[in-house]
Parts: structure tokens; sequence; C-alpha cells
């Protein structure tokens, strides 16, 4: 579980070979390019076949700049038999102006578990691009609980891609 910036140096090949590969094509669209081109943070967390991550982790990102923008990228990787809890909020403060556009891919191998949690709480003027994606493969198994509390103008996309005998996903949104 590190930053992006820190993942690219240690873990380069791993993170190249999930970054906007099966779940998000980063030319698939304007916003998504977008993110590409201005991603200014985010997480790398990695979850080694067999490992069953018992602690939930969390991250809080958060922006209380005037005018400001948000261009987050998240990257879960949980290899074959694994399990993972996490959970993310974002949060905006302030009058300005401000855009956020947040890119999540999930990768649940064969076997695998993902609870994906996540609570954004906007402020008023920040105009949201969120997009939260999984691809699981033959039994594996994501869950969804998302909540959308921006007092702002979003647009979501909340996608599983169930690529593999007995895959499944659960989603929960508000």
């Amino acid at each position: 579980f590190k930053d992006l910036a820190t993942a690219f140096v240690e873990n380069g090949d791993l993170v190249k070979k999930y970054l906007f590969s099966e779940a998000v094509g980063q030319d698939e669209n304007k916003l998504t390019a977008m993110n590409a081109a201005l991603m200014t943070g985010g997480v790398f967390i990695y979850v080694p076949k067999n490992v069953h991550v018992e602690v939930p982790l969390q991250a809080l990102y958060a922006s209380s700049k005037e005018n400001g923008g948000l261009f987050n990228h998240v990257l879960l990787v949980a290899e074959d038999n694994s399990s993972v809890t996490y959970v993310e909020n974002y949060a905006a403060y302030g009058d300005g102006i401000k855009v956020a556009n947040v890119v999540a891919e999930v990768y649940v191998g064969a076997g695998a578990r993902v609870s994906f949690g996540g609570v954004d709480t906007l402020a008023t003027g920040t105009t949201t691009y969120v997009v939260r994606r999984g691809h699981v493969e033959r039994d594996g198994r994501i869950e969804w609980a998302l909540g959308q509390m921006n007092d702002g103008d979003t647009v979501a996309d909340n996608t599983t891609y169930l690529v593999g005998d007995g895959s499944f996903a659960d989603a929960k949104l508000v």
C-alpha cells in the first residue's frame, strides 16, 4: 500500500502491467485521457497470491484550494486467492470552483475477494467525474459499497467486468 509515485519507482513493471489496461482505457474518452495526463496523486495496493489482509486499508483525499483540481488514480490488484478491504474518502472544502477527476481500477484474481468502499463529500462548485471499475477473474468476488454525497455536479461510472466462470460482483450505491 503506497502512493502511486513511489510505486512507479519501486514496482514500475507491476504498475505498468495494470495501469490503464483491462478495466479503464486511458484513451476511452476525454475525461479518462485527462486523468492520465494530469494525474497528481493516488495509491497502488498490491496483494500477492494467497495473502489475506486482515486490517482494512483506508485513504483520504482532500482538496481545499480555491479553483483547485484533484486528479487521482487508485490501482488495486488482488492476486489469486487473496483478500483485502479498502475504503476511500474524497473531500473538497471551500467555495471556489474545483474539478475532481477520479479513476479507480480494481483487479481481482481467481478466487480472490475485494471489498471496496467509498464515500465522497465534495463541496458545492466541485464538478466531479469518477470512474470505479472492477475486472474479476474466475471465482473472484468484488463488493462495492459507495456513497456519493457531493454537493456539486457528478458524473459517475461504476462497472464490473466479470471475465471468469463463477466471478461475482455486488454493488450498493447511493
